[in-house]
Parts: C-alpha cells; structure tokens; sequence
C-alpha cells in the first residue's frame, strides 16, 4: 500500500519501495 509518504520515497528512491513490497510480500509468503 503506498501511502503519501511512501510516494514521495518512491520518486526519491523506487528502488528503496520496490525491495519494501517484495520484503512485505515475500513475508507472508515465508510464514505459509
């Protein structure tokens, strides 16, 4: 979910947002 401060971050460094929601859906993923 990218909220507006996670917007802003994103034009910074998407790089930065993209690892957070691969880490965000790789967790759920992991605790299956």
């Amino acid at each position: 979910m990218l909220g507006e401060p996670a917007q802003k971050e994103y034009t910074r460094n998407p790089s930065v947002i993209i690892a957070q929601g691969i880490l965000e859906s790789g967790w759920e993923t992991s605790e299956l």
